[in-house]
């Protein structure tokens, strides 16, 4: 809620927690505007914040949390923060209404009705938002980081950042955020292999009492337990135990939203996952709407890509409009993805993009911030492509360790640069913390999911006829827009800065490992493993302890030092699931003193502004170690001879 000094107040945004009580806000998954609760309810809670707010005299932005019992009969507040809450940052975004830069106009004096609203610049920021659109917020978990670490979630906060997704629907929005969470066994279709055993038990428990067996029927049942062993029972002790069961595997944990859509999938009922969890049957129900749509496409197979086949046409429509990805839909029918991303093309099937504009498209908005919809398909665009010359900067996504607020401050200062060098500006971004997805951070934003398919519809929807792409900057935006560089570039996407190959060369250690060959470089000994046996012969021939590290990774994750054959085989699994796809390189551990060098090349000059000590030693990431600048103890030569073998890699 925000109120002046004149006693005007409004309500910028209701939002409603999916997870029930108990889940601290920051880790739970948030809808705006409330979904499930009476106009009746909404205003009795509406009227509860702004009395509040009047009786404390705030003057600003005030953020009350209010519970409610599950039949919305009663209500208690929670707690009121008299100022800016995580919670504020997600309602501007969500909203188009600038909360904090209205609460400073407010501090120095100014009414709601004398602050102008910035993004249509016809009314005031007396004028409450009203949205035509749904809202999701994912939390960003960091146990990747710390799988050992307790994944019970409770009322102490534990993630370390979020997503956000806008469309015309809930169960459309939250595709499009499990799409943009960036994050291994992330997506829309993901399983934990470990969950198997039990999603077969509960489904073989509550499909049957769904479909009307026998209750007295007490037929031995044989099953295979979490940790491979036969294991036999009765119906009886099955069903008698089931609801034990359910309820610890559904118990509140970053996975939670995976194990439901499980379930779900196997036919448990919504009306039982509902008991278990306190999770709304409104909120089930429209996830098991998107749920139904995977047998369907899976039973369609490689017909889905083919656009004369009207039944499989009308049902890739359908999946888009709920904004299942095109690489969801190809591993669903079995299929390459650019056979579905040719099949929609051929049908003129392309999201819309519609405006954010605090007013539900009641008065005509300014400023220029954008989601992508199905439900747009075919209409005209709501504004044509910026004004060239133009390139389109890529966000850093969710904060999460090892890749932060630092990324996001380096892209919004390239959108800042391209401005005032008379260029447009376009972000795209997925995170409502940061400052690259302020509306008025860049030219135009679009708040997508940062992965090829959503980056490269942007690019089209930026791109006029017969224009080249928009060309893309993927170096402010941390590994994020570097993971990007391929595939746009394989679609024509001009890369600003360096090129493709330049990135792969550094990216990819064979490839810098053999550059650093051809240079007289020194590098620890090492090679690259594709099999368990490759890594444990290489280890062998090199010496333990030695650094397992993935390709195309930051912040450490899956970086490992190995002291032993058993260390190492554990880190190699790690880095599987970090980077399936290639092989890893295994170096000789060396100790001693870590320097960081950063460099600004021009293509022909090398620019050096210093070198950054370490005060641990080798083997703390960057991140983690105390740092000195300048160095304190590497001598005068040792520095040169660094900056001299620094340029000869830059070159």
């Amino acid at each position: 809620v925000m109120r002046d000094a004149e006693d005007t107040c409004i309500a910028v945004c209701s939002m409603e927690n999916v997870d029930p009580l108990g889940v601290h806000t920051g880790d739970s998954i948030v809808v705006a505007p409330v979904q499930t609760l009476t106009d009746q309810v909404h205003q009795r809670l509406r009227s509860a914040a702004l009395a509040i707010i009047r009786a404390l005299g705030v003057e600003g932005g005030c953020n009350v949390q209010f519970a409610l019992s599950p039949d919305a009969t009663e209500y208690a507040v929670i707690e009121v923060n008299p100022r800016v809450s995580r919670s504020s940052a997600l309602a501007s975004k969500a909203t188009g209404y600038p909360i904090a830069r209205v609460a400073a106009q407010i501090a120095i004096g100014r009414r709601l009705a004398e602050i102008p609203n910035v993004v249509t610049r016809t009314t005031v920021a007396a004028f409450e938002p009203a949205l035509d659109y749904v809202v999701v917020k994912l939390p960003r978990f960091p146990f990747d980081k710390f799988p050992s670490a307790d994944r019970r979630l409770g009322s102490q906060m534990k993630a370390t950042g979020e997503v956000m997704a806008i469309d015309r629907t809930f169960g459309a929005a939250l595709n499009k955020a499990l799409r943009g969470l960036e994050q291994a066994g992330a997506g829309p279709l993901a399983e934990d292999a470990t969950w198997q055993p039990t999603f077969e038990y509960l489904a073989a428990v509550y499909t049957a009492a769904a479909e009307g067996a026998d209750p007295e029927a007490d037929a031995v049942i044989r099953w295979i337990d979490e940790h491979g062993e036969a294991c036999e029972s009765t119906r009886f002790a099955q069903r008698s135990a089931a609801p034990i069961v359910l309820r610890r595997f559904l118990e509140p944990s970053d996975s939670r939203l995976w194990r439901v859509l499980g379930l779900l999938r196997r036919g448990v009922p919504g009306a039982t996952i509902q008991e278990a969890t306190g999770i709304a049957p409104w909120f089930l129900a429209e996830m098991e709407r998107n749920v139904r749509l995977e047998p369907e496409v899976r039973s369609l197979g490689a017909r889905l890509a083919d656009p004369t086949d009207r039944e499989a046409a009308s049902l890739l429509a359908t999946a888009k409009r709920a904004s299942f990805g095109d690489r969801d839909l190809a591993a669903l029918a079995g299929i390459p993805e650019r056979d579905v991303r040719n099949a929609r093309r051929s049908l003129g099937l392309a999201p819309g993009y519609a405006m954010v504009d605090t007013c539900a498209a009641e008065f005509a908005a300014e400023t220029p911030y954008f989601y992508s919809t199905y439900a747009s398909t075919g209409s005209p665009p709501e504004a044509p492509p910026v004004t060239r010359p133009a390139a389109l900067v890529i966000g850093s996504g969710p904060v999460r360790i090892g890749q932060g607020i630092e990324f996001d401050y380096c892209a919004v200062q390239a959108a800042d640069v391209l401005r005032r060098e008379g260029w447009s500006a376009v972000m795209v971004n997925s995170n409502p913390e940061t400052v690259s997805t302020d509306f008025d951070a860049s030219t135009r934003l679009y708040f997508e999911p940062l992965d090829p398919e959503s980056v490269r519809d942007v690019i089209e929807a930026e791109t006029g006829p017969g224009e080249v792409p928009i060309p893309a900057v993927v170096a402010y935006g941390g590994q994020t827009p570097l993971n990007l560089a391929a595939p746009l570039a394989a679609d024509g996407v001009p890369l600003l800065g360096s090129d493709l190959e330049t990135i792969d060369q550094a990216e990819e250690r064979t490839r810098f490992a053999a550059l650093l060959d051809r240079l007289g470089i020194p590098q620890p000994e090492g090679g690259m493993a594709e099999s368990e046996e490759e890594a444990l012969t290489l280890a062998e021939r090199i010496g333990y302890p030695v650094i397992v590290r993935p390709s195309f990774v930051i912040g450490g994750l899956a970086i490992d030092f190995a002291y032993s054959p058993d260390d190492l085989v554990r880190h190699l699994a790690a880095a599987a699931i970090v980077d399936p796809d290639r092989p890893v390189r295994i170096d000789r551990f060396l100790e001693g003193l870590e320097v960081d060098v950063d460099a600004v090349c021009d293509g022909e000059r090398v620019l050096i502004p210093g070198l950054l000590e370490h005060v641990e030693r080798a083997g703390v990431h960057s991140g983690d170690s105390v740092g000195m600048f300048p160095p304190q103890t590497v001598g005068a030569g040792d520095q040169a001879l660094i900056i001299s073998t620094m340029e000869r890699i830059v070159l």
